[in-house]
């Protein structure tokens, strides 16, 4: 998971970096047009400070689907994102300076391996921006 990326598939799966984000959609191989892109305006980069009162919503709508956590909870965990000493993360999906999703995910050891594991522990793309790649971008990083 990267920082600071917008995202567009091309043909082969590779990325501009520098491009807005598109979704490709499987279509009716009987239909003429064959492949439908859909061109999208967001981007996902790191969480910021100053992301707060974005991301509260959406981490509010999000518990209604998931879990409910405390008041606590919640401001321990948006303070882990900026504590260097701490190996949670998260990436948001914004769009027209509004955010429309986030992705937290943490690293961990493992004893299967040497390399640390990313785990996704919470992901939630708003009701009216889904079904456009916004998860797969955040996954993707």
């Amino acid at each position: 998971m990267g920082n600071d990326t917008a995202h567009q598939a091309g043909e082969n799966g590779d990325r501009d970096l520098m491009t807005p984000a598109t979704s490709r959609i499987p279509a009716n191989r009987d239909h003429p047009l064959g492949r439908k892109t859909l061109v999208t305006s967001f981007r996902i980069r790191a969480i910021e400070p100053l992301d707060r009162s974005g991301w509260q919503p959406l981490w509010h709508a999000y518990q209604s689907t998931a879990r409910k956590t405390s008041d606590e909870v919640s401001d321990l965990t948006w303070q882990r994102f900026f504590d260097e000493h701490e190996p949670v993360h998260a990436l948001v999906a914004e769009e027209q300076d509004a955010l429309i999703g986030f992705a937290h995910y943490l690293f961990h050891r493992s004893t299967a391996q040497i390399n640390h594991i990313c785990y996704l522990q919470d992901m939630f793309t708003a009701a009216d921006a889904r079904r456009r790649g916004i998860g797969k971008a955040l996954i993707e990083g």
